[in-house]
């Protein structure tokens, strides 16, 4: 179960379940900024740090699912997904 104060499952969940309905337009603008940003040697929005955090995120999602009890974080392991 996952708890964030102040934000609705309804607002958490949205319609993400329904991926393949989604426009692809913004998808294909993260893809045009990354290049840009590389191909500068600019910086991007989201450093390696904060791409981990969100893995370690993602991973206790699903080990939370799997095993139907709360995961706390930091995980104290590595999972495969």
């Amino acid at each position: 179960s996952i708890k964030i104060e102040g934000i609705t499952k309804e607002e958490l969940i949205g319609k993400s379940s329904d991926t393949l309905s989604q426009n692809i337009d913004l998808h294909k603008e993260l893809f045009r900024d990354f290049l840009k940003r590389y191909e500068e040697n600019d910086d991007f929005p989201i450093n390696g740090e904060d791409g981990i955090k969100s893995l370690e995120l993602i991973k206790a999602i699903y080990l939370s699912s799997a095993k139907r009890e709360v995961v706390r974080l930091p995980l104290n392991f590595d999972i495969v997904i």
